[in-house]
């Protein structure tokens, strides 16, 4: 394999793992007295621009001030960049959008929860030809329509929290069985690849874990490099299995009932309905 490929996977990657820290959702309901403090500054600086009820709880506030390790005027910044994309990209009307093209050739499901009640969202990345969306002319559009894979599970997880449950975060499932450089890693891929992981900084904190099945020998080389650089709580949320079906499939069944997977995924649902 030639090193540039590598270099791609490991930087793609880095970058997956870095906007899905986890953070277990003990830690993520209980806020300390210095994050107290940091929150209520925080708040007196922003509150101006929040224009939805949910941005004003202490449950979204405080996401974006630990992702800036409590400096406040690095939160800031984070939540108006977001504001100012979720804006320009007419983010809030997404979930409207007919994507049904695309469901077609890169289908995923974000309609099941795990037994705590956190959403899934689950996906064959393995046989997603990337390429043939870029090569089509339709990479601005791909991006959009994974956006609203998060925004779908982000939505929801408010919906939660507005009914009382004790859900934060989402779990994610991705079956790498089939995958292959050129679909996947190829040069012409790379803009669509890399405005989709610039946008996830806008999401931050959503996985509780993250679940490789049919994990390739090309991941487990990455993964050697990349790991030593991981924060703590990304190695715990990483669960990376290989094509031992008992293994990865004993982990999910024991967070996830067999009803809310997939037979992809070893349950008894349909693939992707």
């Amino acid at each position: 394999m030639r090193a540039g490929p590598l270099i791609l996977l490991i930087v793609l990657f880095s970058a997956v793992l870095d906007f899905t820290q986890s953070i277990p959702v003990e830690e993520d309901l209980t806020i300390t007295y210095k994050e107290k403090v940091a929150l209520e500054k925080f708040r007196e600086l922003v509150k101006t621009h929040l224009k939805d009820d949910y941005m004003r709880q202490d449950i979204y506030l405080i996401r974006w001030l630990r992702a800036a390790n409590l400096d406040l005027k690095l939160a800031e910044q984070k939540l108006l960049d977001n504001l100012k994309w979720r804006e320009e990209n007419s983010i809030d009307n997404v979930l409207n959008e007919d994507f049904s093209d695309l469901e077609r050739d890169y289908p995923y499901t974000t309609d099941t929860q795990d037994k705590t009640g956190r959403p899934i969202i689950a996906f064959g990345f393995g046989d997603w030809d990337i390429r043939k969306a870029v090569l089509a002319g339709q990479a601005r559009r791909f991006t959009r329509y994974l956006d609203r894979a998060f925004e779908d599970v982000s939505k929801q997880i408010r919906e939660k929290q507005a009914r009382g449950e004790n859900v934060t975060q989402a779990q994610f499932l991705i079956n790498l069985e089939g995958f292959s450089l050129a679909q996947q890693g190829c040069i012409q891929c790379l803009p669509a690849i890399f405005t989709y992981f610039q946008h996830q900084v806008y999401y931050p904190n959503l996985a509780d874990n993250i679940v490789l099945v049919n994990t390739p020998g090309i991941f487990e080389v990455v993964l050697r490099i990349i790991r030593p650089i991981m924060a703590p709580e990304t190695r715990v949320a990483l669960k990376v299995f290989g094509t031992n079906k008992q293994q990865w499939q004993d982990f999910l069944r024991s967070i996830i009932a067999k009803d809310q997977l997939s037979r992809e995924f070893g349950g008894t649902r349909s693939n992707y309905r």
